[in-house]
């Protein structure tokens, strides 16, 4: 059984679905979830029962499941917590990360600062961090996921000015 069951839920409704609002039988979720692992229908109508109770999903008039936006919200959430930096990806090169996110989105913003702390990036100014690692992928995926892709930018340099003694003692290279 997974570590998260009802992530895998809600991951399956909104695969299914596409998204916040559609209908997807509930036994088209089953069968999706009992192909992945061995799983009982009580263990499965609990799971749902659950997520319901919770505001993550919702019934449709024919016992439809369908995903709210609480549910989208705890889906996003869960997968911008599994996103890892990989520490022993460097080309030599260093990855300038700004980002300008308006007031109106502060939510956002802090989870991309505290993200990007615990990327251990080294924050040259408010909104400007630095990394030696490869961070693309991750950092689109982040962006992507908060809703904030033309707010988020990835500069590659191979200098950084004054600030490289600064960021090569952080990162004790």
């Amino acid at each position: 059984m997974a570590k998260y069951p009802d992530i895998g839920i809600l991951d399956a409704i909104y695969r299914l679905s596409f998204g916040v609002g559609f209908k997807v039988p509930r036994e088209k979720i089953y069968k999706h979830m009992a192909k992945k692992s061995s799983l009982s229908r009580g263990w499965f109508s609990k799971k749902v029962y659950y997520l319901k109770e919770k505001g993550f999903l919702q019934y449709g008039p024919s016992q439809e499941l369908i995903l709210t936006k609480n549910g989208v919200g705890r889906l996003n959430f869960f997968r911008l917590e599994n996103i890892k930096l990989d520490e022993q990806s460097k080309d030599g090169r260093w990855r300038v990360i700004i980002f300008d996110i308006p007031e109106k989105q502060r939510s956002a913003r802090d989870l991309v600062r505290a993200k990007l702390n615990e990327f251990k990036c080294y924050q040259l100014q408010k909104s400007v961090y630095l990394t030696p690692y490869k961070c693309e992928r991750e950092v689109q995926e982040m962006s992507s996921i908060l809703g904030l892709s033309g707010n988020i930018h990835v500069i590659i340099a191979d200098s950084i000015g004054m600030a490289e003694t600064k960021a090569r003692n952080c990162f004790k290279l």
